[in-house]
Order: C-alpha cells, then sequence, then structure tokens
C-alpha cells in the first residue's frame, strides 16, 4: 500500500504471507554411494512472513528511495520410513529404522535503496545497494537402522546442528557521459560480497564399528568487486560502433576443519582470481527495415576458481532482424570459445549456436510466432585423481547437439475470447553414435570408471488456453499443457528415465 501516491513524498509498506503444510513423498539414500535407497513420508510445516516499511522523496534533484523488510521462516517438517519398508533398488532389502529431525528457523532483516538523477541532456546517474543480514539456527537428528550393501547390519547415528550468520552486501554506481549528440559513455562500479560464518557441527557415529566423524564448517566468504566502462559512437544513421573494458577482482576465502577419531585438522584457504574482458562490436543499418549487429569478446583470467571456469575465452557473434509492416524476421549465430588447463586438469570447450525466428501478424486479431536453435557443444578435459593412494589420469569428451523449437498461434474473437495454442520441443541428438550399449570403458584397467560421452534425449509440451473477458476488468483463463520426457541412453549403468504430465489449470485475472 502506497501512502500519498501524488506527493512529493510517499510512504509505502506491505506484508507477505507463505504457509505450505501437508503430507509429501520422497527418497532417501543410505550408507552413500553404492547404497539403497528408500521411499519416505514428510509432514511439511514451513511458514514464512515478511514485513516492508519504506518511503521515496525528492531531495536535491535527486530522488531517493529507501525500503526496509523484515523476514521470518521456520522449517519444522519432519521425515519417517515405515518398519521394514523395501528399498527401491529391487533387491528387497529392509530398513528396520529411520527417522530424521531437521527443524530451521531463521530471520533475514534487509535494507534496499536506489537514488537516480539527470543532469539536462549530458549526464545521468544512479545507484543501487541491498544488505541482508541473515541469521538462522537449525539441528538435524538423524537414526538409521538396517543392512548395508558387502556390509552388513549397521546402526548410524547423526547430529548436525549450528548456528550462523550470513550478511550479504550488494551495490553499484552508475555514472553516464552524454558529450555530443553521437556519443556516450557509461562506467558501472559494482561490489558483492557475502560471508557465511558461525559454528556448525557434523557428527557421526556408527554404533556397530564405534566409528566417530566430526566436521566443522567456520567461515565461507565470497567478496566481488567489478568496474566497466562501455563506449557508443553513432557515425551516421545507418552505421555505429561500441567498445567496452570489464575488470573484475574476486576473492573467496574459507575456513574448515575435520575430526576423526583423535585426528583434527583445520584448512584456512584464500584464493583470488582477477579477470580482464574486452568488448566490441558494430551496429549497421543499410536500409531502414533492417538490422545488424555484430560484436565480439576476449577475455583473461589469471586463476579460475574450478577447472571448468573461463580462463582463456574469446566470442564472437552476428544478429540480423528485419522488421516490415506486419512481419519480423531474425536470425543469429554465436561462437564461444574457452580454454583451461592447470596442473591437475585440462580443459577447453567450444560452443557455437544458430538461431532463426519470426513473427507475423496478418490481421490485428491473429499472429503466428515461431523459431529454431541450434547448440552444437563439444568439451574434452583431463583429469588426474587418486585411486587407492596411486595418482590415476584419464581423458573425458562430451558432444551435445540441442535442437529447439517452438511455434504458437494466437486468435481473438470479437474482443472477447483469446485463444492461444502452441508446442515447444527440444532434443539432444548428441554426438550420432549408437549408445544401446554398455558405455564406453575410459581406463581399462579400472572397467568400473564409466564415461557417458554424451546424452540423447527429448522433450516436448504442447498447450492451449482459452482467455474469456466476461468484464471490463475480468477475465476467466481456462488452460492445458502436456510434458513428455524421455531419454535414448538405455545402458547397463544409467537406466532409460522418462516421465509424462497432463497439467489443466484455470484461474480468474482482475485488472484495476
Amino acid at each position: 500500500m502506497t501512502l500519498f501516491p501524488q506527493a512529493k513524498s510517499k510512504v509505502f509498506f506491505g506484508y507477505s504471507r507463505s504457509d505450505q503444510n501437508g503430507p509429501a513423498l520422497s527418497t532417501i539414500n543410505i550408507y552413500g554411494l553404492g547404497g539403497n535407497e528408500y521411499p519416505v513420508a514428510q509432514n511439511v510445516k514451513r511458514q514464512q512472513n515478511e514485513y516492508r516499511l519504506g518511503g521515496e522523496t525528492v531531495l536535491a534533484g535527486f530522488r531517493i528511495n529507501i525500503l526496509h523488510g523484515w523476514s521470518d521462516y521456520k522449517d519444522d517438517t519432519p521425515v519417517n520410513a515405515p518398519k521394514g519398508v523395501a528399498d527401491l533398488n529391487g533387491d528387497m532389502t529392509t530398513l528396520a529404522t529411520y527417522f530424521r529431525r531437521e527443524p530451521i528457523h531463521g530471520t533475514a532483516p534487509y535494507w534496499r535503496g536506489t537514488f537516480f538523477r539527470d543532469f539536462s541532456h549530458w549526464a545521468s546517474v544512479n545507484g543501487r545497494f541491498t544488505y541482508t543480514n541473515g541469521k538462522g539456527q537449525f539441528i538435524q537428528n538423524e537414526t538409521a537402522i538396517g543392512p548395508a550393501p558387502a556390509a552388513g547390519d549397521i546402526n548410524r547415528l547423526v547430529l548436525v546442528f549450528g548456528d550462523a550468520r550470513r550478511p550479504v552486501t550488494t551495490g553499484n554506481f552508475t555514472f553516464s557521459l552524454f558529450p555530443t549528440s553521437k556519443l556516450s559513455i557509461t562506467n558501472q562500479t559494482s561490489i558483492y560480497n557475502t560471508r557465511m560464518e558461525g559454528n556448525n557441527f557434523y557428527q557421526e557415529f556408527d554404533s556397530a564399528s564405534l566409528a566417530f566423524a566430526q566436521y566443522n564448517f567456520q567461515v565461507l566468504d565470497i567478496r566481488t568487486i567489478g568496474n566497466s566502462t562501455v563506449a557508443n559512437y553513432q557515425f551516421n544513421k545507418w552505421i555505429g560502433a561500441f567498445a567496452g573494458y570489464q575488470y573484475s577482482d574476486r576473492q573467496i576465502h574459507s575456513v574448515q576443519g575435520n575430526t576423526v577419531d583423535s585426528f583434527s585438522s583445520s584448512i584456512d584457504t584464500t584464493q583470488t582470481n582477477t579477470v580482464h574482458t574486452g568488448t566490441g562490436g558494430l551496429r549497421i543499418r543499410p536500409i531502414r527495415p533492417l538490422t545488424i549487429v555484430l560484436d565480439s569478446e576476449v577475455g583473461r583470467a589469471n586463476m579460475p576458481i574450478y577447472g571448468t571456469s573461463e580462463k582463456s575465452f574469446h566470442a564472437l557473434g552476428a544478429r540480423v532482424q528485419l522488421k516490415l509492416k506486419n512481419v519480423t524476421l531474425g536470425a543469429q549465430s554465436k561462437a564461444n570459445y574457452n580454454f583451461n588447463s592447470t596442473s591437475l586438469n585440462a580443459f577447453s570447450s567450444k560452443s557455437r549456436t544458430y538461431a532463426v525466428d519470426g513473427l507475423w501478424t496478418p490481421r490485428p486479431w491473429l499472429s503466428f510466432a515461431g523459431g529454431y536453435s541450434k547448440i552444437h557443444l563439444d568439451t574434452a578435459s583431463g583429469l588426474v585423481y587418486y585411486l587407492q593412494y596411486t595418482p590415476t589420469s584419464s581423458a573425458y569428451s562430451y558432444v551435445s547437439n540441442l535442437h529447439s523449437i517452438f511455434a504458437q498461434f494466437r486468435v481473438a474473437i470479437r474482443s472477447r475470447v483469446d485463444l492461444t495454442a502452441g508446442l515447444s520441443s527440444v532434443q539432444d541428438l548428441g554426438d550420432g553414435r549408437n549408445v544401446s550399449g554398455p558405455l564406453y570403458v575410459v581406463d581399462a584397467a579400472h572397467p568400473f570408471a564409466y564415461s557417458a560421452e554424451t546424452f540423447p534425449m527429448a522433450f516436448r509440451s504442447p498447450m492451449a488456453r482459452v482467455s474469456v473477458r466476461v468484464h471490463q476488468q475480468i477475465r476467466w483463463n481456462l488452460g492445458y499443457q502436456y510434458y513428455g520426457y524421455h531419454q535414448d541412453l538405455v545402458t547397463q549403468v544409467i537406466p532409460q528415465q522418462g516421465y509424462r504430465a497432463n497439467t489443466g489449470y484455470t484461474s480468474l485475472s482482475w485488472s484495476f
């Protein structure tokens, strides 16, 4: 609700509530990799309340908006497995006892502020900042008693508890300069910082073997500072150019420890990654209905966080759009290349995207839209890992050819009834090879190390919707949508998976 909406200064406040309860069904995995899966029942109990209070005013030519909010949430959902429930793997292994209690309560008060101002026609400034001080407390008490693969009966007790703070700060400041009618320069500085800290412990006790393990998480701090400058220049009516430079500095700091029996250790790690990126391109309009955009990007990172992160990368793209009286046609192409090699990992990826789309409106009450895109991706990576205390290396590759099609039409009948129908289809053909047999073995010495290297699948979803105007401000909507997904990868390791869903819905919309 807004008070004094037409005044120079205004006040607004709001309230939101979300409540979820009722039965739910899920699955659990017991005893880690190679363990069994069991169905479990849940009695969902989740609740969230949010209160908001703020205002807006004009001061010294700046429009300033400030909002303060309080968000409180809790999740008290218990999890149970019926006594003697059989696993889902088909070997009829039963679970004697399983229950888990994991209440989570927390609060997240936050501030949000924005300001902006235009200086005649030669400059403008705007800024935005947010701060959230999340706090939470949690405990998880889990008991599992039953057989484990190749290990006999196991009684496992797990206790996870702790309290945590998660302050998150974001901000950006943008300054735009328009020295001439042909030139514009925009500079933006942004900062992001999140910190998770607290006393958090994971304890596991195996009553059968009397083994005890404890892990504690203390600090995870991620800070990113970035700056970008973009310049646009319009040479004449039909050609313009843009160029930019971006810089980012990201630091990750973590402190964690573990205790196994009587041995304890603590790890304090800090890693910083800086990225320099240059962009540039042309906007060409040789004739009024035709627009052509060419863009490029080149970037270098000194210490990527992950082995698959961007390190030495570049991209090239093009977009063409033809807009006539009642027809709009578009086509685009983009290529991305990334090369990242470290002492333990060598990774490279190449992706190419091709797409076309169109919109035809022969009458104001009739329209057709459609499009097609293809994304080709191939990656190659080498990984060094330790297998039974012995360094082992393997080479992996992955190939994807993803085809996407969408089509839709809309018809309006006497400005009272709107009928919309459409189809969305996504299919990955992989690399075209036969994948009906077992997966390819990466390392002959270790036949259990498999690599799929391709993942053919298909997803299709037709839909239809009718919207009827029963009043000038009220519409009744009725719709249906089908979801169909299946995988073509039938192997000895990964079974075929798929699902179908029929969804019907109705609603009332009120505009005012």
